[in-house]
């Protein structure tokens, strides 16, 4: 799971939020196309099953379309 962002304070507070609710958090920066004066881009990331399972239970998400995805990942773990 990864949230991206241009904001560095931004990724700043969402990693310390997430490192505060227990989630092992990680921010890495990326420049994309320096050709077209793209800004960097930070990235915080949320790694593991167990993670993203507590991601999931703790925060609620509530876009539908991560909503399914989750499920059809749990409904994949069962086969």
């Amino acid at each position: 799971m990864y949230i991206t962002t241009i904001s560095f304070n931004l990724s700043e507070q969402l990693l310390k939020l997430f490192e505060g609710l227990g989630f092992c958090a990680t921010r890495y920066s990326q420049l994309y196309n320096k050709n077209y004066n793209r800004k960097t881009s930070y990235i915080i990331t949320i790694r593991g099953e167990s993670m993203f399972n507590k991601f999931m239970k703790d925060i609620i998400p509530k876009n539908p379309k991560h909503i399914d995805k989750y499920k059809y990942f749990l409904n994949s773990q069962n086969l």
